[in-house]
C-alpha cells in the first residue's frame, strides 16, 4: 500500500495527464475551479489595491490641502476672534453710550413735553392776539380810509391855498407895482435926475416907438412885445440940448436876479431903437448878492417902502 502510494505520488509529479485525471476524480468542480477564481481575485485585488493606492494618494494630497486650508482658516479664525473681541469691546462702549443717550433722550423727552405744554399755551395766546389783531386791522383799515379822505381834503386845500397864495401874491405885486410907480420920483432918484424932468412915457408914444422899430427891422415883433411888458418906461429929459434917457423899470417887493436880468435885457432892446436907455429896479429889499449884479450892469435902484405890510406865503 505504501508502494502504490509512492508510485501514485511519483506519477502525479511526473505525469501531468495522470495528475489532472486524479484531480478530476478526487476534487469537486468547485475545487477545481478554485485556482482560477483565486487568480482572478488576486488580479482584481491587485487592481483594486492599485486604485486604492491612487485614491489614497489623492486623499493624501487633498488632506494636505485641507490641512493647509484648515491652518489658514485657523489663522483667519484667530483674526476674526481678535476682531470679534475688539467689536465686543466697542459694542460694550456703544452700549454704554447708548445708555447715556437713552438717559439724555428721556430728559429731552421730558423737556419736550414741557415745551409742548408751553407751546399750547402760547398757541392759545397767539389765537387771542390774532383775534385782537384782526380787530385792530379792521380799525386801521377804517382809519386808513378816513386818512385817505383827509389827505384828499388836505391836498385840495393845499392846492386851493397855493392857488390863492399865487393870486394874493399877484395882487400884492400888482398893488406894490402901482404904488411904486404912482409918481416918477423913485425912478428919478434911481437915475439921479430931478423929479420934475422925469415922467412916464405915454402909451401912444411907446406904441409909435416900437412900431417904428419893427418897421425899420430893428426889433422883432416878439422883442417889441416883450419890451411892452416892462412894468414901466419913464423918460428923463435933461434939457439944454441933451438927448432924453429912457428908463426901463422892473418893480418887485424883493429884487432878485431875474428882475435885474429882465430890466437889463429890455433896456438893451430899447437901445436898439436908437435912444439912450437905462435899466432901473424899484424894490423894498434886495436879495443876497443881487446888489453886485446891479452894480456890474449899471442898474439904477431905489427902495420903495410898501404901502402896507406884505403878507408872508
Amino acid at each position: 500500500m505504501t508502494v502504490e502510494l509512492d508510485a501514485l505520488l511519483t506519477a502525479l509529479k511526473s505525469d501531468p495527464v495522470a495528475r489532472d485525471a486524479i484531480r478530476r476524480e478526487v476534487l469537486t468542480e468547485d475545487l477545481l475551479a478554485l485556482p482560477g477564481q483565486v487568480e482572478r481575485l488576486a488580479a482584481r485585488t491587485d487592481a483594486r489595491f492599485a486604485e486604492l493606492g491612487a485614491a489614497l494618494a489623492q486623499l493624501t494630497s487633498r488632506m494636505d490641502q485641507l490641512t493647509e486650508r484648515v491652518e489658514q482658516l485657523t489663522s483667519r479664525m484667530d483674526q476674526l476672534t481678535e476682531r470679534m473681541d475688539q467689536l465686543t469691546s466697542r459694542m460694550d462702549q456703544l452700549t454704554e453710550r447708548m445708555d447715556q443717550l437713552t438717559s439724555r433722550m428721556d430728559q429731552l423727552t421730558s423737556r419736550m413735553d414741557q415745551l409742548t405744554e408751553r407751546m399750547d399755551q402760547l398757541t392759545s395766546r397767539m389765537d387771542q392776539l390774532t383775534e385782537r389783531m384782526d380787530q385792530l386791522t379792521e380799525r386801521v383799515d377804517q382809519l386808513a380810509t378816513q386818512m385817505a379822505e383827509l389827505v384828499a381834503q388836505v391836498r385840495a386845500l393845499t392846492t386851493a391855498q397855493h392857488r390863492m397864495g399865487g393870486e394874493v401874491s399877484r395882487l400884492v405885486g400888482a398893488e406894490y407895482e402901482a404904488w411904486a410907480l404912482r409918481t416918477a420920483r423913485p425912478v428919478a432918484r434911481a437915475l439921479g435926475a430931478p423929479p420934475a424932468q422925469v415922467h412916464p412915457i405915454s402909451v401912444g408914444a411907446l406904441d409909435a416907438l416900437l412900431t417904428a422899430a419893427e418897421d425899420a427891422g430893428v426889433l422883432e415883433p416878439d422883442a417889441a412885445d416883450d419890451l411892452a411888458l416892462a412894468n414901466g418906461i419913464f423918460v428923463w429929459e435933461p434939457g439944454e440940448g441933451s438927448p432924453p434917457v429912457y428908463a426901463v423899470v422892473e418893480v418887485s417887493v424883493t429884487a432878485k436876479d431875474g428882475d435885474v436880468e429882465r430890466a437889463v435885457a429890455r433896456a438893451n432892446l430899447l437901445a436898439k431903437t436908437g435912444v439912450a436907455s437905462r435899466a432901473v429896479v424899484l424894490s423894498d429889499a434886495v436879495a443876497e448878492d443881487v446888489a453886485l449884479g446891479m452894480k456890474a450892469h449899471h442898474v439904477g435902484w431905489q427902495r420903495v417902502a410898501p404901502r402896507h405890510a406884505m403878507p408872508l406865503f
